[in-house]
Order: C-alpha cells, then sequence, then structure tokens
C-alpha cells in the first residue's frame, strides 16, 4: 500500500507515478477523509478519477469517510450540507432562491463595463474566460456627494488545466485570483468574496454551468453566475467542460442529483461508522480558541426543509464500509 495526498497536481502527480510503479498488480484506489465530501470536494474526487481514466489507470476508486453531515454540524460548527441541499434541490427544480443564481445574458445587455472586459481580445483567447466582480461603496463619489455603489473587477481567469492542476478552469482562476487580490488588500476573510452589503458576481462565457464552478461560488459567498453570449468564430472553445468525456449538465447530476454510488459515478463512497471523528473535534477547540472570524466554517446554517433533507440524505449516505 503507498499513501500520497490528494487534489494538489504534485501530489495527482505522485499517485500516478505509484500507479505507474504497480504496474500489472491489483490495485484500489482509496481515498479518505474526515468527513463527507461537500459538492465541491465531490467533483474533485470525481474529477482525479475520470482524470486517471483518461490516461489509462482504470483501478477501482474508492472514497471512504468518516463523520457525516451532521455529525460534523454537530461536534464541528462545521456546515457543508446547506451546501449539497441547495445543488440537490436545484437539480428537482424545487429551489426558488438558490445560493448562487445562473443566469445567460447577452453581452450586448450587459452593463458597459461587463463589455468592455468581454472585449475582443478576451474573446479571442483560446480557452473560456471568467471574470470576478465586486461591488463596493466608495464616499462622497455620488451626485450630490453621496455615496456611489462601484462595480470593480477582482480577479480574472482563463483554463490553466494544461499546466498540470486539474481543477484550474476558468471559473475557478477567477476565484482564485480575487481572493489572492483580497488578502494582499488585507481583508480578515478574503475568501468570502461577496457580502449581503457588497455582493459579488461571477461572468464566464461558459454558458452550461457545472457543478465545481456553482460549487465554489457556494463557498466564495458568489451570488450569481451570469453565462455571457455573444456571437464570436472562438465561442465554441469558450465553453469550460469540467470532467472528461462528460457534459457538465450531466456531470451536475451526477454531484448533485444521483447520490453516491450510481451507474454513472467514477468513484464507490463508503462510510467508516467507526470513525473516531478526531479532527471534528479539533476543529471544534480551534475554532472556539480563535473565534469564527478567522476560520471558515461552511454555510450559514439555515431553516432546511425536512422532506428534501431525508430524500438526499438517503441518496448521499455512502456504503457502510464494514457492507463495502
Amino acid at each position: 500500500m503507498r499513501r500520497t495526498r490528494s487534489y494538489l497536481p504534485s501530489n495527482i502527480a505522485a499517485l500516478k507515478d505509484a500507479l505507474r510503479a504497480c504496474k500489472g498488480e491489483q490495485v484500489t484506489i482509496i481515498m479518505t477523509s474526515s468527513g463527507q465530501s461537500c459538492p465541491s470536494c465531490h467533483s474533485k474526487e470525481e474529477i482525479v478519477a475520470r482524470h486517471l481514466r483518461t490516461e489509462g489507470f482504470d483501478a477501482p476508486f474508492v472514497v471512504s469517510y468518516g463523520a457525516t453531515f451532521e455529525q460534523t454540524a454537530n461536534v464541528a460548527r462545521f456546515h457543508d450540507e446547506p451546501y449539497l441541499l441547495d445543488l440537490f434541490r436545484q437539480t428537482q427544480a424545487q429551489v426558488l432562491r438558490p445560493m448562487v443564481r445562473h443566469k445567460v445574458a447577452p453581452l450586448e445587455k450587459l452593463p458597459s463595463f461587463v463589455q468592455r472586459i468581454f472585449d475582443e481580445e478576451t474573446l479571442a483567447l483560446p480557452t473560456a474566460y471568467a471574470g470576478l466582480i465586486r461591488s463596493h461603496m466608495v464616499r462622497g463619489r455620488g451626485g450630490g456627494g453621496r455615496d456611489a455603489e462601484l462595480m470593480k473587477l477582482t480577479g480574472g481567469g482563463t483554463d490553466e488545466r494544461a499546466r498540470g492542476d486539474i481543477f484550474a478552469i476558468a471559473e475557478v482562476g477567477a476565484l482564485r485570483a480575487a481572493c489572492r487580490r483580497r488578502k494582499e488588500e488585507g481583508a480578515e476573510q478574503p475568501w468570502r468574496l461577496g457580502h449581503p452589503s457588497h455582493p459579488a458576481t461571477l461572468y464566464t462565457t461558459t454558458q452550461d454551468i457545472g457543478p465545481l464552478a456553482m460549487a465554489e461560488c457556494q463557498w466564495a459567498g458568489v451570488s450569481e453566475i451570469v453565462s455571457v453570449r455573444y456571437s464570436h468564430p472562438n465561442a465554441d472553445r469558450q465553453q469550460t467542460q469540467e470532467a472528461p468525456w462528460l457534459a457538465n449538465r450531466e456531470f451536475f447530476r451526477i454531484i448533485a442529483g444521483h447520490g453516491y454510488n450510481s451507474a454513472e459515478s467514477a468513484i464507490k463512497v463508503v462510510r467508516d461508522p467507526n470513525f473516531a471523528n478526531l479532527a471534528q473535534k479539533a476543529w471544534r477547540q480551534k475554532l472556539d480558541k480563535e473565534g469564527d472570524g478567522s476560520l471558515y466554517n461552511g454555510a450559514q446554517a439555515g431553516i432546511m426543509n425536512r422532506d428534501d433533507l431525508t430524500r438526499m440524505r438517503k441518496l448521499y449516505a455512502g456504503i457502510p464500509l464494514s457492507a463495502g
């Protein structure tokens, strides 16, 4: 058995090296997690498994987790479940006010500052492009000396996956750039790009939004994704396809509609009911010591529809390890 951490490009490369070294042997890839995966992590697990298949690594891919969403919320006060419930309800066409709204809008109908961002040079790029716009109030800049709301491009991104980071789609690149900029500006919570008084919108050339982009926007507090519709010979090349051999719409259903271990899944999800749950206890201690301000603790825990929650939990329970 060889061990490697996941997600970082260097670690995924190390995993592939380990698989090459085991050529001809019967191998199973096991990714372990202290808690149940949020939609962002679940998307990345599926992407890793599918990426490995494109390179000829067909070993079974198993994700094993310990604490459920509910246990993690109770012990660590970390709230991942609302993210999945929000996406799940979107696949069921039951959500009127999603965490992240999505709309398609013609470029010529968008504000002039957005049109300037999506100019001829941007539309000629060989990959998708996304830009994160934040609003902020500036004192005394409005008419009559009133405060004015200004819109600012906080981060832009293109598809960088060819450089080795298989999650570096344009939309994620824009979010990363915006978070880096906020950190450089000294923001107390640079990961929180949006706020009720300072909403954030992601504009992208991608028309069919996948679960990774949507889930990452949830985490960053982005309130809206706008797919910019335009006519250009390059338009077909500027569409993000998050997972190999799979349309974003179908990938969205695999992550947030079909449940774990569906026929379309590239991974098998199991749960260890005897897990000690030490990570959640350590996080709770850290939270009690440092406070909520310096740590990201998931979505705001609001009221969740009990019927939707029950149906979703049945689909996303994971196979008990003893039965796997």
